[in-house]
């Protein structure tokens, strides 16, 4: 789209001026880090995910296989009038996935909440996992 280096290299190595290009000509698309804290209390595990500006429906939360896997697909939204004559444009979307193990859940007691930017999932653990069996030789 626009080089900052007003001349065109003759060997492909890249410099400094490449920070830049790459920079003001990235793809409109692009991975945004989720960071994430787990707490292991007593009767639960505690997930906060820090998400600031975004909304319920951007983001999707699926424990499988003693996997929580917290998902976020943000797209930006603008109205185009008629009247708005543009030269240059741009709007951002970005995708970003984060897997945790947690073993001893029980999933049909999930509970999610989001607040002032915080996604907070409770997981309560089973009551009575059994690690160990004792089989009769017939």
């Amino acid at each position: 789209m626009y080089r900052i280096t007003p001349y065109r290299r003759r060997n492909n190595a890249r410099d400094v001026f490449d920070l830049f290009d790459d920079f003001f000509n990235a793809p409109t698309a692009y991975m945004r880090d989720i960071r994430i804290d787990v707490k292991d209390e007593k009767d639960k595990y505690v997930v906060e995910a820090e998400v600031p500006g975004l909304e319920k429906k951007d983001m999707a939360i699926k424990f499988e296989n003693d996997h929580l896997t917290i998902s976020i697909n943000k797209e930006q939204e603008q109205e185009d009038k008629q009247d708005d004559k543009y030269i240059h444009r741009e709007r951002y979307s970005f995708k970003s996935e984060r897997k945790i193990y947690l073993e001893d859940v029980d999933p049909k007691k999930l509970n999610a909440a989001l607040k002032d930017g915080v996604l907070r999932i409770d997981l309560p653990k089973l009551e009575h996992k059994i690690s160990s069996y004792m089989i009769d030789i017939k």
